[in-house]
C-alpha cells in the first residue's frame, strides 16, 4: 500500500496559559500520483479535550496529484485549565478510503504554564519620578521614546481609550495587548511601535496598517521581514507563514515563504510550484497585528 500523505508540523508545539488560544501550521504532502479529497482531524491524547482543538478554514480539502497545502491547527484552552503537557496529534485520511489512506503525524505538545507576571511599570515610571528630583528625567524619557507625553510605551490595556493619545492598543501575542506608539511618533526600537516597525532613517514608527505603496515601501515594510507587493507589506521570501497570501510570493512551503520554481512552458505558467493554463488571481491580506512582531523582542 503507498504511502498516502507526509505530515510535518512547523514548530515543536506551543506554549500557553489557561484561557488563551493559539495555531501551529502542518505541511500536508499528498504522496498519491492522483488527485484526493481528504479529511484532516486533530486527535488528542491523554488529558487533551477534543474541545479544545479546531481545523482553521474547514477539515476537508481537496489535492492535487504531489501536491502540498498547509493545514493550521487552532488550539484553545480553557481558563483554569492545571499545568501540564497536552498533546495531540493530527490525522489526514481519505474521505473515499479512510481505513486504506491515512497517515498520522508526530505527537505535538501544548505546554500550559502559569501566567506570566505582569512587568510593574509602576516601577519605572517611580524611578523617572526620582529623576526628575535629580534632573535626570529628560534623559530616561527621551531614551524610552515616550513622544513627549511622559506616558511610557508597553504598558497593558483592553482599548484604545485606556492608551496615551500618542499611543493605541495593540495585540502583540494572542490575548495579550499593549499600548505602543502611533506611525509618526519618536521611538528607538522596532517594539515601541504600534507598526513593529521603527525607521532606522529618523526613528519614527512607521505606518501601522500593514499598507505600503511602491515609492515608501522602505519606510512602510520592514526591511528583511516584509516586501511591498499589492500595497501590503507581506512576508518576504524565507519568513514563516501559514497561508499562501501572507507571503510577497503567494507562495507558502513548509511554513516558509518560497518562490515559485516549476519550469512550465507556456502557455502554462508556475503558480504556487505547479504548472497552470492560467494565473490565478492574488488577493494579498493584511496581516493580524500579532504577526508582525513575531520574532522581535522586548
Amino acid at each position: 500500500m503507498p504511502r498516502a500523505f507526509d505530515i510535518t508540523s512547523s514548530g515543536p508545539g506551543l506554549r500557553l496559559n489557561g484561557g488563551e488560544s493559539g495555531e501551529i501550521a502542518f505541511t500536508v504532502s499528498n504522496k498519491l500520483a492522483r488527485p484526493i479529497r481528504a479529511r484532516a482531524v486533530p486527535q488528542p491524547d491523554g488529558e487533551t479535550k477534543a474541545s479544545w482543538l479546531s481545523i482553521s478554514g474547514g477539515a476537508e480539502r481537496d489535492f492535487g496529484a504531489d501536491e502540498t497545502q498547509l493545514i493550521t491547527v487552532r488550539v484553545q484552552l480553557p481558563k483554569g485549565v492545571k499545568e501540564g503537557s497536552y498533546d495531540f496529534h493530527l490525522v489526514v485520511s481519505s474521505l473515499a478510503e479512510p481505513d486504506e489512506l491515512y497517515a498520522v503525524g508526530g505527537t505535538v505538545p501544548i505546554v500550559v504554564k502559569q501566567a506570566e507576571r505582569k512587568f510593574p511599570w509602576w516601577i519605572v515610571i517611580l524611578a523617572g519620578g526620582l529623576l526628575v528630583i535629580g534632573g535626570g528625567a529628560f534623559g530616561l524619557v527621551k531614551l524610552l521614546g515616550d513622544g513627549g507625553t511622559g506616558a511610557l510605551p508597553g504598558a497593558d490595556c483592553a482599548t484604545n481609550q485606556s492608551c496615551p493619545a500618542n499611543q493605541r492598543c495593540v495585540e502583540i501575542r494572542p490575548g495579550a495587548k499593549s499600548c505602543l506608539l502611533k506611525p509618526g511618533e519618536t521611538c528607538t526600537g522596532d517594539i515601541q511601535c504600534a507598526s513593529a516597525y521603527c525607521r532606522p532613517d529618523d526613528r519614527r514608527c512607521s505606518r501601522d496598517d500593514g499598507l505600503c505603496t511602491p515609492a515608501t515601501a522602505e519606510q512602510d515594510c520592514r526591511p528583511g521581514t516584509f516586501q511591498c507587493t499589492g500595497n501590503r507589506c507581506l512576508l518576504a521570501e524565507g519568513q514563516r507563514c501559514q497561508d499562501h497570501d501572507e507571503c510577497a510570493t503567494n507562495f507558502c512551503l513548509g511554513s516558509r515563504c518560497a518562490r515559485c520554481t516549476a519550469q512550465c512552458v507556456f502557455p502554462n505558467v508556475c503558480f504556487r510550484n505547479q504548472c497552470v493554463l492560467r494565473v490565478f488571481p492574488f488577493v494579498p491580506k493584511v496581516l493580524p497585528e500579532l504577526r508582525r512582531f513575531e520574532g522581535i523582542r522586548r
